[in-house]
């Protein structure tokens, strides 16, 4: 707790939280600091949440292997399986493995043709998606997708599970982890108090579009969910098997 708060006290820190387990048991749960730069701003709390960006992506990750697991979803099988729309420039022949392993050659951000509001819109964004064409042959390299592992990875998984996105993700994952409650990948408006405000910094992302509230009801599970500290701990405590 001491150095979360001097952390805070010197600067380092807006808004911190740090949870660790070891041998399936939590030791530490400590968090310091304010939601925002506000003087006014409520302080942190444990149950506080963060918008965490890419950290979300092994829980989609996840969920894609339980569907597996469960025989709707087949590693070998091209995306198109589940996705008809998604074919021609080779993407046709792209398989759920070499998208889960960032091979897809659709590794830009947000399709250039959408604008803030478009990008909130998961079924303008499938169609716009669907239709583009790959920066290099699809299944050749390894390329990292920022954004794009939401949808390349989320709407064949939505298909195969038969209902939303969100859903899968909270049933799959969030619900069999016990994190429910400490963990949105669509914030509802319930929750939005408990939201940490972001700041740019330094950063080449603008992260500050976190703070938006179209991103922030959003399900798009590679670059806009939030949770707090012990909700991440406890997915990992989960995914390893020491709990």
């Amino acid at each position: 707790q001491r150095l979360v708060d001097e952390a805070v006290a010197s600067g380092e820190q807006g808004g911190v939280q740090f949870c660790v387990y070891r041998d399936g048991k939590c030791i530490v749960d400590v968090w310091a600091g304010r939601l925002s730069t506000n003087e006014n701003a409520a302080a942190v709390r444990g149950d506080s949440l963060f918008p965490i960006f890419s950290t979300e992506k092994p829980l989609l990750a996840t969920a894609v292997h339980r569907a597996v697991e469960q025989g709707k979803m087949d590693y070998d099988k091209p995306l198109c399986t589940w996705w008809p729309e998604f074919t021609g420039d080779g993407k046709e022949r792209l398989t759920l493995r070499e998208t889960l392993g960032y091979r897809s050659g659709m590794t830009g951000g947000c399709p250039d043709r959408l604008s803030e509001k478009g990008m909130a819109d998961w079924p303008l964004l499938l169609q716009v998606v669907a239709s583009d064409k790959p920066e290099i042959t699809p299944g050749t390299k390894q390329r990292y997708m920022p954004y794009a592992y939401a949808w390349m990875l989320g709407h064949p998984l939505e298909v195969a599970m038969k209902k939303p996105l969100n859903d899968v993700l909270t049933d799959e994952v969030l619900k069999p982890c016990g994190i429910e409650n400490d963990y949105y990948f669509a914030v509802p408006d319930s929750e939005l108090k408990r939201v940490v405000k972001v700041y740019s910094g330094k950063e080449t992302y603008n992260f500050e579009e976190m703070n938006k509230n179209c991103y922030r009801k959003a399900c798009i599970p590679s670059a806009y969910a939030v949770a707090n500290a012990r909700a991440i701990a406890k997915f990992y405590l989960r995914l390893s098997g020491q709990d």
